[in-house]
């Protein structure tokens, strides 16, 4: 675990988020822990289970990074969805986002830029719906909602897995398309499908 964590967060950061996990816990603070599915790590997630729950942590998320950002710099951390998939069913705790209205990802949250702009979510960043120079709430409004009709997914458990994420949709085929990650994760998909 402790490779695992170091290889993206750097030396020395793996006892640093323990200390702080007790420290947190210690003054009565609850803790969340979030872990990206990256291939330094995925030989680790029985380990990893393991020790969050001697930690009596509540929550535990796990995702899969879209294709963004430094992983674009150092694609052979990416982990294939058909992997991917199974490695997301350890999280547990609520950790997945809800949306309502109907609608896939994007209906719950938004993102503020730096810039003051407003877009679905942080991965959508170039595509911004307005500024918070306008208010939020016109920006929230103007957010692009898909509803769960307008999806090419096919399957019986869309009304729970919601779609998943629309930009790793986009990723894999097309914006309106399954989220391949999701597909595997909830069994829809197995092996080399």
């Amino acid at each position: 675990m402790k490779a695992g964590h170091e290889l993206i967060r750097g030396e020395g950061t793996f006892e640093k988020a323990l200390q702080a996990i007790d420290l947190l816990q210690e003054s009565h603070i609850k803790v969340s822990i979030a872990t990206m599915i990256h291939r330094g790590n995925v030989r680790e997630f029985e380990a990893m289970e393991a020790l969050v729950r001697s930690k009596g942590i509540e929550e535990w998320n796990i995702d899969q990074p879209c294709f963004e950002g430094r992983l674009k710099e150092n694609p052979g951390l990416v982990v294939p969805p058909s992997e991917a998939g199974r490695l997301l069913q350890y999280g547990f705790g609520g950790g997945l986002h809800h949306s309502g209205k109907e609608a896939t990802c994007g209906a719950h949250l938004c993102a503020v830029l730096p810039s003051g702009g407003v877009a679905k979510c942080g991965l959508f960043s170039a595509e911004v719906v307005d500024s918070t120079d306008e208010g939020l709430g016109i920006c929230w409004e103007r957010i692009p909602r898909i509803s769960l009709t307008e999806l090419e997914c096919r399957c019986t458990i869309l009304r729970e897995c919601r779609g998943g994420c629309r930009y790793r949709a986009r990723a894999y085929g097309g914006l309106l398309g399954p989220d391949l990650f999701q597909c595997y994760a909830r069994k829809v998909l197995k092996g080399g499908d």
